[in-house]
């Protein structure tokens, strides 16, 4: 008992009084993470304006130097050419006796022009409306076309159907819906039948250096 009244006593002995007026320390431990909390609000201000001026530098204003060299591959000259589309493996054989494997036969399409150059055709929508529709290869046309610097491929653009009395556009038809399509296949609103549609291209209005000649 007399050791236990003993200990009670020294630990009042030890521990600060806190009704004197002298202040109570305030623990190392505590100080510095004061101080580092002050440290890190001071210096996000900074990091935003740091991150604001690589979001700057980053922007489509300036853009990298790949995106030009991006740029100068998409170059392309806008042409139209006269003639008729064939198979390429039939014209091949045909013009120059080079002989396609059979699943070649049906592969590629390429526009024969009246000059005799052959220029194979890029298959996209406008492109497979040849392969849909045999009446399209089984006629003279002027295409409108895109082709793109280094690649041999022409982009069909616009068809026209040439006959005795002049150009037409062709594209088909939904009578239902009042829509035009590229290619022969159902009405893309309606599922209904589409027809092929011929409109006649006006011929440009004479000019008075036309009529001179």
């Amino acid at each position: 008992m007399g050791q236990a009244l003993y200990r009670l006593n020294r630990r009042r002995e030890v521990q600060p009084s806190h009704c004197d007026n002298e202040p109570v320390p305030f623990p190392t431990s505590l100080h510095r993470a004061g101080r580092r909390f002050l440290a890190l609000a001071l210096s996000l201000p900074l990091s935003w304006v740091a991150f604001a001026h690589a979001q700057d530098d980053a922007s489509p204003s300036s853009p990298p130097a790949s995106s030009a060299s991006e740029s100068e591959s998409r170059k392309y000259e806008t042409i139209t050419r006269r003639g008729r589309v064939v198979w390429m493996a039939e014209a091949l054989e045909r013009r120059f006796d080079v002989q396609s494997v059979p699943e070649a036969e049906d592969r590629l399409q390429a526009l024969e022009t009246t000059e005799g150059e052959l220029l194979p055709i890029v298959e996209d929508i406008r492109g497979r409306s040849f392969r849909r529709d045999e009446r399209l290869r089984d006629r003279e046309v002027e295409l409108l076309m895109r082709r793109y610097e280094g690649s041999p491929m022409v982009q069909v653009i616009t068809i026209y159907a040439l006959k005795a009395d002049g150009k037409y556009e062709l594209d088909y038809w939904c009578d239902i819906c009042a829509i035009a399509i590229y290619e022969l296949k159902p009405c893309d609103c309606c599922q209904g039948e589409t027809r092929l549609r011929e409109r006649r291209v006006p011929e440009p209005a004479p000019t008075e250096e036309n009529a001179s000649r």
